[in-house]
């Protein structure tokens, strides 16, 4: 066996406008959910071949789309009256 070192080539990538969408820039969080949400996304992300993750994502995405644009738009100012403080 070798013990050399691997050389990782490292690049930068170029990523137009068109392509990029802010919108789905994620953000890493910690969360407790009651183990019967997650046992019940986990077997619906099973049935439909993709992860459990992107469908609790989706679920909340829908409820948040669903919220009238008034209360969204209070929402976010209550969020930066507490970030500018």
């Amino acid at each position: 066996m070798s013990t050399k070192k691997k050389q990782i080539k490292y690049c930068e990538v170029q990523i137009s406008d068109e392509v990029f969408d802010p919108r789905n820039m994620k953000e890493r969080i910690t969360i407790f959910l009651d183990e019967d949400i997650i046992d019940h996304f986990r077997l619906e992300a099973k049935k439909e071949g993709t992860g459990y993750q992107t469908l609790i994502n989706s679920a909340l995405k829908s409820h948040v789309i669903k919220t009238p644009i008034e209360k969204r738009l209070e929402m976010i100012e209550k969020k930066l009256d507490r970030l500018a403080k």
